[in-house]
Parts: C-alpha cells; sequence; structure tokens
C-alpha cells in the first residue's frame, strides 16, 4: 500500500472516523487485521518519522491521528482475542505506545481525544459534504 499525500489524507478520513468493535477472530483473520493496522503505521512513517520530511503540520496530524486510531485498534482486538498467537506481545506493543503518546501529549497540556476529535469532526463534515 503506497499513497501519495493527498490519497493518505482521504485514507485517514475514511478510518479516522471508524472505530472497531473487537470480535472474536480466528488466527488468519488476526493475522490479517494485524496486517491492514501495520500498513497504517507504516503508511504514517514517512511523515512523522523522516528528518527530512515536508509535510504540513495538516499532514502530520492526519498520521498522527490515523497512528493512533490504528494503534487503538490492535489494543482492542488482541485484547479480545488473547488466546491467538502473537496477541498478548501485539497488546503490550500497543498499550506501551499509546501510553507513551498519551503522557508526551498530557505534558503538552493535551489530550490525544482533544488533538484528534476535531479532526475526525472534519473529516466527518467532508465525508458529508462529498455526498
Amino acid at each position: 500500500m503506497n499513497l501519495g499525500l493527498f490519497q493518505f489524507g482521504v485514507f485517514c478520513a475514511a478510518i479516522a472516523t471508524m472505530p472497531v468493535y473487537a470480535a472474536t477472530l480466528t488466527q488468519a483473520e488476526y493475522d490479517q487485521f494485524i496486517e491492514v493496522q501495520t500498513d497504517i503505521v507504516n503508511e504514517t512513517k514517512p511523515i512523522l518519522d523522516e528528518p527530512d520530511s515536508h509535510s504540513d503540520a495538516s499532514t502530520q496530524r492526519k498520521a498522527f491521528c490515523a497512528r493512533l486510531n490504528a494503534y487503538q485498534n490492535i489494543k482492542t482486538t488482541s485484547e479480545e482475542n488473547s488466546h491467538l498467537n502473537m496477541a498478548n506481545m501485539m497488546h503490550m506493543v500497543a498499550t506501551n505506545f499509546l501510553k507513551r503518546q498519551e503522557e508526551s501529549l498530557t505534558q503538552s497540556g493535551m489530550t490525544t481525544q482533544v488533538f484528534c476529535a476535531n479532526l475526525f469532526n472534519e473529516n466527518s463534515k467532508e465525508n458529508t459534504n462529498s455526498k
């Protein structure tokens, strides 16, 4: 999955408002789910992790919130499927990532809910207006 910045923005808009409601999965379903969430995280790396990224603040914010959402999805689904191979490790990794991000934002006087809330509302408006 190799998306340009415009496609990435559209992709973020589509997934940002879609919370995962965990269900019991088979190992194959879980593996596929983790692969999709990992793809989302990997798509954000050039925007958030590259020192020479030329992404604007809005794109960085969308990428950050998409990454948070992917890790939250991994945490929730892994917790509900803890009997599956790698689920406990993925839950731990996701929980640690989310905790570090929450602490960092809190130190800045922000929360992930507030930081991403307006983005989610903007995406909902964009999706409604485009119909």
